[in-house]
């Protein structure tokens, strides 16, 4: 379980369009923790019926987290990292 203050100490390394997925604490679920030039943006993900999609109205549902993240590299220009860096930290520290 990683908090909201944990996570942006965690990004603060980073640039802008660096983010981790980590457990909410304060709900059971996914948070995806976003740095833009703004600051930082943290999204709740629904992870119900064997799929997963950002909290909201007429989500599109995702078979997997990593495919949720691609859609949205590819759609909407959000998240510059790779894919392969979704899952950079775990547990508050790097893998």
């Amino acid at each position: 379980i990683i908090s909201r203050p944990e996570a942006e100490d965690m990004l603060n390394t980073g640039s802008a369009g660096s983010f981790l997925i980590r457990i909410s604490e304060k709900i059971k679920g996914y948070v995806l923790s976003f740095r833009s030039e703004d600051g930082y943006k943290h999204f709740m993900i629904d992870a119900s019926c064997n799929s997963y999609s950002f909290l909201g109205v007429d989500q599109l549902q995702h078979a997997t987290l990593a495919d949720l993240v691609a859609y949205h590299k590819a759609y909407h220009g959000h998240f510059f990292l790779n894919i392969s860096e979704l899952f950079q930290y775990t547990k508050g520290s790097p893998i």
